[in-house]
């Protein structure tokens, strides 16, 4: 992996820590900077529980998707970035798809962050 995407994983996870989870990377979702410094892009994955880690790295690690358990649905997230340059990123997250949002609020079953 490239340097500069390293750089700014670690943004992300820093993010991911702060609400007391880890990122686990599915796919790159566009939106992107690239500077010498950082490379940038809006990512979609899995923000998982301290308490999870060890059970999901192992089914992620196989990259067969089908295998993950529908209760880790409630952890897929879009980790979108904002700023202007490497001294400036700031990484949130948001549901990978409006309508899970839409379906847990019904439910009353939201994730914690």
């Amino acid at each position: 992996m490239d340097d500069r995407f390293l750089c700014y994983f670690s943004i992300v996870q820093e993010a991911a820590s702060e609400l007391g989870r880890v990122f686990f990377l599915y796919s790159g979702e566009g939106h992107d900077l690239i500077t010498e410094e950082i490379d940038c892009e809006n990512l979609s994955g899995w923000l998982v529980k301290q308490d999870d880690i060890e059970e999901f790295e192992s089914l992620w690690a196989e990259m067969d998707w089908g295998s993950i358990p529908d209760r880790f649905a409630l952890d897929m997230v879009v980790a979108e970035w904002s700023g202007t340059g490497p001294d400036d990123i700031m990484v949130s997250f948001d549901f990978y798809n409006e309508w899970m949002r839409d379906e847990f609020e019904a439910t009353g079953i939201l994730p914690a962050f």
